[in-house]
């Protein structure tokens, strides 16, 4: 639902495309994701192949029927088409559309003394209290 970023990948230079088999190729598999959703009239598409393509820390492939955290999957997901799209004229599109800048602030009670430390983030944690759903 980020028509940039959706443009972006499908038209990204897939530099392992040779390389890789297309059901190895996370980045063939997640612009096949993205050309499905955009040419047919189904409101989804099956993952399947992504999943397959898709390893995590270990090498493993990810098991849909798995519940996993969607934070350390998102962060994963991210490093990995960034490093995939790395070098190419696409490379500052994740920053562009999804980094913000968090800043840390330090400040000495009693004394004049002051800090402040800028750290980039592409996702951010929200405790949520006393809910139990958003």
């Amino acid at each position: 639902m980020i028509p940039a970023f959706r443009k972006a990948i499908i038209e990204v230079e897939d530099r392992n495309h040779d390389q890789q088999p297309n059901e190895e190729n996370v980045l063939y598999q997640v612009k096949c994701i993205f050309g499905g959703l955009m040419e047919v009239e189904k409101q989804y598409f099956n993952p399947k192949k992504f999943c397959k393509a898709f390893k995590d820390i270990d090498g493993s492939s990810i098991d849909p029927y798995v519940q996993k955290d969607v934070d350390e999957f998102f962060n994963m997901f991210m490093d990995r088409i960034e490093s995939l799209i790395k070098g190419t004229k696409e490379e500052k599109i994740m920053n562009n559309l999804f980094q913000g800048v968090l800043a840390n602030e330090f400040i000495c009670k009693g004394c004049p003394h002051y800090s402040e430390r800028e750290e980039p983030f592409l996702a951010i944690s929200l405790q949520v209290k006393n809910k139990n759903s958003v």
